[in-house]
């Protein structure tokens, strides 16, 4: 009886292990804190910002005059607990005032003004945080209100190397000298001023809506790679406006409100193109069709297979190929999301003889 109550404990302890294992795994390729349940003081001093996040609360001195504003709260009202709230405001002294964007960034907000006019202000996002791995879609629930229409902005990026600028355009749309590393603009290739060294853009996702939600409601935001590089870097940027960045200094509106919560970055097993020696299996290619049939003629060998999901090809853990037997068993392509949470599987029946090419629809198998 001992024995078997040691044999019990021992069994709770590896899979108590295993479970910790698992969910320590699954969250390396989530942000942290994305349920924005944690909060802290600002990192300039001012307001709030979600931990592990930076918000751009105001702190700025000109002539002797210093000049605070919160933009950034958390809110106990959220879609699940906490959540952060971002709210546009209007920031000035002596008489001087203009508005000044709420966002949160897993990077570094920055601002600087040549003296005490509004034109020669300057701002954006740097930098980020360590992030190697390539998520399909982030996932976020926001609610939203405003006094004047203008854009909300979720945007995600990744990038290896590093982007070095020294100008950047101010409210009046001048370049204005300052020197900044990884900077959203210079990263994405979007400053028309000076950007001296270029990073490797590796993807990204935008969403921009003029759209109010009283409701919580959630949005969704593609990412699309430019290359089969492996990021270095990723950064976060979730505004209540049109950010500081190029070209949008002059659309931010005072009074623009925006509660997020619950961020969630979701990494897909399905494919968008499957190509078997450089062509398209099928002209009706769907990515939750899963098996083909593609006629060889003449040929006598199986052609390589390659396959892509949102402009990169897979390769490496991400995909395992079996060839099959023509006009027998099937070649496979079992694809797997980066982060183990599915997998799926597609056939191509090769066939020796010309045929009227055709697909057999099969139930997709459940993945994000």
């Amino acid at each position: 009886m001992k024995n078997l109550t040691k044999i019990a404990i021992i069994a709770t302890v590896l899979l108590s292990f295993s479970i910790n294992y698992s969910l320590k795994a699954q969250s390396q390729y989530q942000m942290p804190n994305s349920g924005f349940e944690t909060f802290e003081i600002g990192f300039n001093g001012e307001g709030q910002q979600p931990t592990d996040w930076k918000g751009s609360n105001v702190v700025h001195t000109a002539l002797g005059v210093t000049v605070r504003k919160t933009l950034v709260s958390s809110n106990p009202n959220g879609r699940t607990g906490n959540c952060v709230y971002l709210h546009n405001e209007m920031v000035g002294a002596m008489g001087i005032e203009a508005p000044a964007p709420a966002f949160i960034a897993l990077g570094m907000p920055w601002n600087e003004v040549d003296g005490i006019s509004a034109d020669k202000a300057i701002g954006g996002c740097e930098v980020g945080i360590e992030f190697t791995y390539r998520p399909d879609t982030l996932e976020l629930w926001i609610k939203r209100t405003y006094e004047t229409q203008e854009n909300a902005r979720v945007l995600l990026y990744l990038w290896k190397g590093i982007a070095i600028g020294t100008s950047y355009r101010n409210k009046a749309g001048n370049c204005q000298d300052s020197n900044r590393t990884n900077e959203e603009s210079d990263i994405r290739g979007k400053n028309s001023c000076t950007t001296t060294q270029r990073a490797i853009l590796v993807g990204e996702g935008e969403w921009v809506s003029g759209r109010q939600f009283e409701d919580w409601t959630q949005i969704k935001v593609p990412v699309m790679y430019f290359n089969n590089e492996i990021p270095e870097k990723i950064n976060i940027i979730i505004s209540a406006a049109n950010s500081p960045a190029e070209g949008e200094a002059n659309t931010i509106k005072a009074g623009s409100k925006l509660w997020a919560d619950d961020l969630k970055l979701i990494y897909s097993s399905k494919i968008d193109k499957l190509l078997v020696g450089g062509k398209s299996v099928s002209a009706n290619f769907h990515t939750d069709t899963l098996s083909y049939t593609y006629s060889l003629g003449s040929t006598t060998t199986i052609p390589a297979i390659t396959a892509f999901r949102a402009g990169r090809q897979l390769s490496g853990a991400e995909i395992n190929i079996t060839n099959g037997v023509i006009d027998g068993a099937p070649s496979e392509i079992t694809v797997k999301a980066e982060d183990g949470s599915s997998s799926t599987t597609y056939k191509v029946y090769f066939v020796s003889q010309p045929s009227t090419p055709s697909t057999t629809n099969v139930s997709p198998m459940p993945s994000s």
